[in-house]
């Protein structure tokens, strides 16, 4: 038996193990056992933990629950409840174990978040369903109806993760035409006169002939080449992403394009605004003298944030961002570039924001403005997510 089954086997019979001390469904375990770092314990600590009587390791998954308890006491009144399994029961154990195996090979992605997706499925429900007879059924069976079940989102973010990228050169094979059409995507948003021909010939060749449009738009669109180059090295250097860093993306993608207006103010590229501008709407984002407070309260919010939560983080950040509209010039294409960062450094693709669907993509942001509502934009982002790579996931 390989490592990684040994190590599957036992997290889900301790999973099973906590949900008979208490009286508890094994979904309810491991979603208790996740939020409070019950299942990262057993991970981290496996060469000793498994040398242990599951008593024993029950045990310590109540003191570091107790510990690491947030939203919800530890509920001293769990019952204890006899450890006797029945075979229905063990049945279900071992194709939970075998899924979670086969899960986690095939999309080659932690055996902790293979079981976090599998817990949350309807296939999951189904198995633990004795009526419905699915734990009789064939582990690779089963694992299809698992792939049946994701959504073409869902299929993208393993696609993403099988490749196992990690190089700043690996990013950019799988990238390819991507960053061409991140760019042009981006800066069409907001600027019409922006197009693919010219955005592909300053890529491929640092330059355009025949040209005639205005300066501004080329100067933007070399910015936006900068851009993705330093998003690449970031992501090579495994950069994390703090202030510097935002700064210094703005500052690339506003070189040499800020009017003489906003440079008489004393405003430059890679500082925060030292003045109030209508962003939209007669709004003017966070006012100037708070600008430097908000920013540094809202990137202390990304320290530590779990892989699994990648896109939710993501749009929370960017509508956080557009709403505090820190920079003179340049917050959208700024937010959409780190945001795409801030994925990539959490394991997830990265997303081009499309320009023909960019009403939605204002929805999306007036729905946090608003309402402090996120899932508008979340599920426009997921939308994007599939839109960016459907072709090559269809190809796999």
């Amino acid at each position: 038996m390989s490592t990684l089954k040994k190590r599957i086997n036992y997290t889900v019979a301790c999973i099973n193990e906590f949900a008979d001390r208490f009286n508890i469904s094994s979904k309810e375990a491991f979603g208790y056992l996740h939020e409070n770092s019950g299942i990262a314990f057993l991970k981290d600590n496996y060469d000793i933990e498994h040398t242990l009587s599951f008593d024993d390791a029950v045990e310590d998954l109540i003191l570091i629950c107790k510990k690491n308890a947030r939203e919800k006491a530890f509920e001293e009144s769990f019952l204890y409840k006899s450890d006797k399994i029945d075979i229905v029961k063990q049945m279900m154990e071992y194709m939970i174990q075998d899924l979670v195996e086969i899960i986690s090979e095939d999309q080659k992605i932690e055996y902790d978040l293979a079981l976090a997706g599998l817990y949350k499925s309807q296939i999951y429900e189904k198995i633990m369903d004795q009526d419905t007879g699915l734990y009789r059924e064939s582990p690779a069976y089963v694992y299809g109806l698992y792939q049946d079940e994701m959504t073409y989102y869902d299929k993208t973010v393993a696609w993403w993760k099988s490749r196992n990228i990690k190089t700043e050169a690996e990013l950019a094979e799988v990238m390819n035409d991507h960053g061409i059409l991140l760019a042009y995507h981006s800066g069409k948003i907001e600027n019409d006169n922006i197009t693919y021909n010219d955005v592909r010939e300053i890529f491929d060749h640092d330059g355009v002939t025949s040209y005639t449009g205005d300066l501004r738009t080329l100067l933007e669109i070399r910015n936006l080449k900068d851009a993705y180059e330093l998003l690449l090295i970031s992501f090579g250097q495994h950069r994390e992403m703090d202030e510097g860093l935002v700064k210094e993306f703005q500052a690339r993608l506003t070189q040499n394009t800020y009017d003489t207006r906003r440079w008489q103010l004393g405003e430059r590229p890679g500082e925060y605004k030292h003045h109030d501008y209508i962003t939209g709407r007669n709004e003017i984002g966070a006012a100037a003298e708070d600008t430097p407070e908000e920013m540094a309260e809202l990137m202390e919010e990304f320290h530590d944030v779990p892989a699994e939560k990648a896109l939710t983080v993501a749009a929370y950040f960017h509508a956080k961002f557009e709403n505090i509209h820190p920079f003179a010039d340049g917050n959208g294409r700024t937010g959409r570039m780190v945001m795409n960062y801030l994925l990539l450094y959490l394991g997830h693709p990265p997303i081009i924001i499309h320009e023909e669907d960019r009403k939605e993509y204002y929805k999306g942001l007036e729905a946090w403005d608003e309402e402090q509502n996120l899932e508008v934009l979340l599920e426009f982002l997921k939308e994007q997510t599939a839109k960016t790579w459907k072709k090559q996931v269809d190809r796999t």
